[in-house]
């Protein structure tokens, strides 16, 4: 964990139009959509997603397949440097979001949004950040009380507890947690 203390979620009251929590959302250069086109791109994404299997959950992961799917230098890694070099060759303005997005599209129930205000929220690099999501929600009082978050919004509802904790790192980046008694790790 990091040493900012384990206490994730204590009780967040999260207003219910409070969070966008659908599919998330990121522009995408025109010539990076034009890169898609291309038949030799479009296979090596491909490749890159094919270990990935659709349906793992974040959540439900044990640490082996953990260190199988996520751990750095593993097929999500490979499928998010090959995503990062794209945007860059787009020239885009923030390539790693772009890639953390795309991938977490692809593979919403493994692959945790992450940027700078997670990163920064949960005290972590972005070579550790997915292994520090993994171990908040593999603690199951944390893991309860994002679910229970989840349910008090419907919107919330569809999305895993890992996308509940993007939402509130990004809340309390953004300073709308003042009422909330969310730590994060």
């Amino acid at each position: 964990m990091t040493a900012m203390g384990a206490s994730l979620v204590s009780s967040c009251r999260v207003p219910r139009r409070a969070a966008r929590v659908g599919r998330p959302g990121v522009g995408f250069p025109p010539v990076f959509v034009k890169s898609l086109d291309d038949s030799d791109v479009q296979r090596r994404i491909r490749e890159a997603l094919s270990g990935i299997p659709p349906d793992a959950v974040l959540e439900d992961l044990s640490e082996a397949d953990f260190d199988r799917l996520l751990i750095p230098d593993s097929l999500a890694w490979a499928a998010w440097d090959e995503l990062v070099a794209m945007f860059r060759n787009a020239k885009a303005s923030a390539p790693l979001v772009g890639a953390s997005k795309l991938l977490a599209a692809k593979r919403p129930r493994l692959v945790p949004l992450e940027d700078s205000y997670v990163r920064h929220a949960l005290g972590c690099s972005r070579r550790e950040v997915w292994q520090v999501i993994h171990r908040v929600v593999q603690d199951p009082h944390i893991r309860t009380e994002l679910a229970v978050i989840r349910q008090q919004i419907p919107a919330a509802r569809h999305i895993t507890v890992h996308r509940v904790l993007d939402v509130i790192a990004w809340r309390e980046r953004q300073g709308h947690c003042s009422q909330c008694q969310v730590r994060l790790p």
